[in-house]
Protein backbone atom coordinates (compact mmCIF):
# COMPACT_ATOMS: atom_id res chain seq x y z
CA UNK A 1 0.00 0.00 0.00
CA UNK A 2 1.38 3.41 -0.93
CA UNK A 3 1.17 6.40 1.35
CA UNK A 4 -0.91 9.34 0.26
CA UNK A 5 1.00 12.44 -0.77
CA UNK A 6 -1.76 14.85 0.24
CA UNK A 7 -3.29 13.89 3.57
CA UNK A 8 -4.97 17.25 4.10
CA UNK A 9 -2.91 18.00 7.22
CA UNK A 10 -0.41 20.78 7.69
CA UNK A 11 3.27 20.17 8.27
CA UNK A 12 2.84 21.36 11.84
CA UNK A 13 1.42 18.02 12.98
CA UNK A 14 4.66 16.00 12.79
CA UNK A 15 6.61 18.97 14.15
CA UNK A 16 4.26 19.33 17.13
CA UNK A 17 4.48 15.59 17.82
CA UNK A 18 8.28 15.74 17.82
CA UNK A 19 8.29 18.81 20.08
CA UNK A 20 5.81 17.11 22.44
CA UNK A 21 7.90 13.95 22.62
CA UNK A 22 11.11 15.89 23.30
CA UNK A 23 9.38 18.12 25.87
CA UNK A 24 7.99 15.08 27.69
CA UNK A 25 11.41 13.46 27.87
CA UNK A 26 13.06 16.72 28.99
CA UNK A 27 10.44 17.31 31.70
CA UNK A 28 10.78 13.76 33.02
CA UNK A 29 14.56 14.15 33.19
CA UNK A 30 14.14 17.53 34.91
CA UNK A 31 11.70 16.04 37.41
CA UNK A 32 14.20 13.31 38.25
CA UNK A 33 17.09 15.76 38.60
CA UNK A 34 15.20 18.19 40.83
CA UNK A 35 14.00 15.32 42.99
CA UNK A 36 17.49 13.96 43.58
CA UNK A 37 19.12 17.32 44.13
CA UNK A 38 16.49 18.80 46.46
CA UNK A 39 15.29 15.82 48.44
CA UNK A 40 14.09 17.73 51.47
CA UNK A 41 13.41 21.13 49.98
CA UNK A 42 10.35 21.91 47.94
CA UNK A 43 8.71 18.64 46.88
CA UNK A 44 5.89 20.45 45.11
CA UNK A 45 8.25 21.72 42.43
CA UNK A 46 9.20 18.29 41.10
CA UNK A 47 5.60 17.10 41.44
CA UNK A 48 4.55 20.02 39.24
CA UNK A 49 7.22 19.22 36.65
CA UNK A 50 6.17 15.56 36.62
CA UNK A 51 2.52 16.50 36.11
CA UNK A 52 3.43 18.88 33.28
CA UNK A 53 5.33 15.95 31.73
CA UNK A 54 2.13 13.90 32.00
CA UNK A 55 0.19 16.71 30.30
CA UNK A 56 2.65 16.91 27.42
CA UNK A 57 2.61 13.12 27.06
CA UNK A 58 -1.20 13.14 26.97
CA UNK A 59 -1.27 15.93 24.39
CA UNK A 60 1.34 14.15 22.26
CA UNK A 61 -0.73 10.95 22.36
CA UNK A 62 -3.77 12.91 21.18
CA UNK A 63 -1.71 14.40 18.34
CA UNK A 64 -0.51 10.94 17.42
CA UNK A 65 -4.12 9.79 17.08
CA UNK A 66 -4.94 12.71 14.74
CA UNK A 67 -1.86 12.21 12.55
CA UNK A 68 -2.56 10.63 9.16
CA UNK A 69 -0.32 8.71 6.81
CA UNK A 70 -3.29 8.25 4.46
CA UNK A 71 -6.10 10.51 3.35
CA UNK A 72 -8.91 11.36 5.74
CA UNK A 73 -11.20 9.03 3.79
CA UNK A 74 -8.97 6.01 4.40
CA UNK A 75 -8.41 6.74 8.10
CA UNK A 76 -12.06 7.47 8.83
CA UNK A 77 -13.39 4.52 6.87
CA UNK A 78 -10.97 2.16 8.57
CA UNK A 79 -11.85 3.54 11.99
CA UNK A 80 -15.58 3.02 11.40
CA UNK A 81 -15.69 -0.19 9.34
CA UNK A 82 -12.28 -1.80 9.77
CA UNK A 83 -11.70 -1.73 6.01
CA UNK A 84 -10.73 0.71 3.27
CA UNK A 85 -13.08 -0.62 0.61
CA UNK A 86 -15.57 2.07 -0.36
CA UNK A 87 -18.12 -0.18 -2.07
CA UNK A 88 -21.64 0.08 -0.65
CA UNK A 89 -20.47 2.34 2.17
CA UNK A 90 -21.93 5.77 2.94
CA UNK A 91 -20.00 8.73 1.57
CA UNK A 92 -17.57 10.53 3.89
CA UNK A 93 -18.70 14.15 4.09
CA UNK A 94 -15.87 15.72 6.11
CA UNK A 95 -12.82 15.02 8.19
CA UNK A 96 -11.73 17.89 10.44
CA UNK A 97 -8.91 18.16 12.97
CA UNK A 98 -8.55 20.45 15.95
CA UNK A 99 -5.45 21.03 18.08
CA UNK A 100 -7.33 22.19 21.19
CA UNK A 101 -9.41 20.43 22.22
CA UNK A 102 -7.65 17.60 20.42
CA UNK A 103 -10.04 15.96 18.00
CA UNK A 104 -10.24 14.36 14.59
CA UNK A 105 -13.93 14.21 13.67
CA UNK A 106 -15.22 12.20 10.72
CA UNK A 107 -18.76 12.77 9.39
CA UNK A 108 -20.64 10.56 6.92
CA UNK A 109 -23.62 11.23 4.71
CA UNK A 110 -25.81 8.85 6.76
CA UNK A 111 -25.40 11.15 9.81
CA UNK A 112 -22.80 9.16 11.74
CA UNK A 113 -20.02 11.21 13.33
CA UNK A 114 -17.04 9.72 15.17
CA UNK A 115 -13.98 11.18 16.84
CA UNK A 116 -10.78 9.21 16.29
CA UNK A 117 -9.16 10.67 19.42
CA UNK A 118 -10.19 8.63 22.50
CA UNK A 119 -12.70 10.31 24.80
CA UNK A 120 -10.35 10.36 27.81
CA UNK A 121 -7.50 12.39 26.23
CA UNK A 122 -8.96 15.90 26.68
CA UNK A 123 -10.25 15.40 30.27
CA UNK A 124 -6.92 13.82 31.26
CA UNK A 125 -5.05 16.75 29.72
CA UNK A 126 -7.17 19.24 31.69
CA UNK A 127 -6.70 17.22 34.90
CA UNK A 128 -2.92 17.04 34.44
CA UNK A 129 -2.71 20.78 33.76
CA UNK A 130 -4.91 21.69 36.73
CA UNK A 131 -2.94 19.48 39.12
CA UNK A 132 0.39 20.76 37.77
CA UNK A 133 -0.76 24.36 38.16
CA UNK A 134 -1.91 23.71 41.74
CA UNK A 135 1.44 22.08 42.59
CA UNK A 136 3.34 24.97 40.98
CA UNK A 137 1.29 27.51 42.94
CA UNK A 138 2.00 25.60 46.17
CA UNK A 139 5.72 25.55 45.33
CA UNK A 140 5.74 29.29 44.72
CA UNK A 141 3.81 29.92 47.94
CA UNK A 142 6.26 27.84 49.96
CA UNK A 143 9.25 29.47 48.27
CA UNK A 144 8.06 33.00 48.98
CA UNK A 145 7.19 32.34 52.59
CA UNK A 146 10.42 30.44 53.15
CA UNK A 147 8.72 27.76 55.17
CA UNK A 148 8.22 24.08 54.81
CA UNK A 149 4.73 22.63 55.05
CA UNK A 150 4.83 19.73 57.47
CA UNK A 151 3.48 16.37 56.47
CA UNK A 152 1.51 14.02 58.72
CA UNK A 153 4.62 11.90 59.18
CA UNK A 154 6.61 14.89 60.43
CA UNK A 155 3.79 15.87 62.80
CA UNK A 156 3.79 12.32 64.25
CA UNK A 157 0.14 11.78 63.42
Amino acid sequence: MLLATDTGQSLYHPLLMLIGLLATIALLILAGLTRRRNKHRNKWRHRSVGLFAGATACYTYGLLRTFRLETGYHNCTYERYGQFDGFRLPELVSSTDSLFPISSVCSWKDGVTIDIVPWYVNPALIAFLAAATACAATAVYQGRNGRHMRTDKENNI
